[in-house]
């Protein structure tokens, strides 16, 4: 029994670690469109990108 616990946590670990890697991605994606947004607009942008650390610690961002 032991062998079927270890594959459903490893299943589990490989799933959150994927949805954690799509997260940071549209964290970025939202951080490019304010950097782009800003430079239309002539505005400085000064927001640091976003880093996989920060992603589960943030608020969503638009």
């Amino acid at each position: 029994m032991l062998g079927y616990a270890r594959i459903f946590k490893d299943r589990v670990f490989a799933e959150g670690k994927a949805e954690g890697k799509a997260e940071h991605h549209r964290k970025v994606l939202a951080w490019n469109r304010r950097r782009i947004q800003a430079e239309e607009q002539g505005r400085e942008f000064t927001e640091p990108l976003p880093t996989p650390q920060e992603t589960s610690n943030r608020p969503e961002e638009n």
